[in-house]
């Protein structure tokens, strides 16, 4: 198991994206807590646990997208500006998240059939896939 330990990015202003590594399955308490530009950030499909306040004073944060099948089980402090922010889940899993409390909850929940970064289809993760991200972002 591998865990981003407990307040490890807190008040990282400058993040403004965040891709958590496959190997990830545990976000410790607060660990990117208060990083204001936050804007997007992509949880992996074996990531089990989530710590309160994880992205709390996240202001910016607009888009979320899980790899996860299945929603995990997570405090309101987690992500506390859902109504602002597109939740991107896996095919098929609009509406398993849709009935998960704390998850029905952000502004939109969108089934994302692309779910593993490869954006443009090239078959590698490159800055052209980060970019598509962020157009994508700023177009919804």
């Amino acid at each position: 198991m591998e865990c981003i330990e407990e307040s490890t990015f807190e008040g990282c202003t400058r993040l403004t994206l965040v891709l958590i590594p496959n190997s990830v399955t545990s976000i410790g308490f607060g660990a990117f807590r208060g990083c204001s530009n936050l804007s997007s950030i992509i949880l992996p499909a074996h990531l089990a646990d989530i710590g309160e306040e994880s992205f709390s004073g996240c202001s910016s944060l607009s888009s979320v997208t899980i790899k996860n099948p299945t929603p995990s089980i997570i405090d309101s402090s987690v992500f506390p500006y859902r109504e602002k922010a597109i939740l991107y889940v896996p095919y098929g899993g609009k509406t398993t998240y849709g009935a998960a409390q704390v998850w029905r909850d952000f502004l939109h929940i969108v089934e994302d059939d692309n779910q593993d970064g490869d954006l443009n289809g090239d078959g590698s993760i490159s800055v052209a896939d980060v970019m598509m991200l962020v157009d994508r972002i700023l177009l919804d």
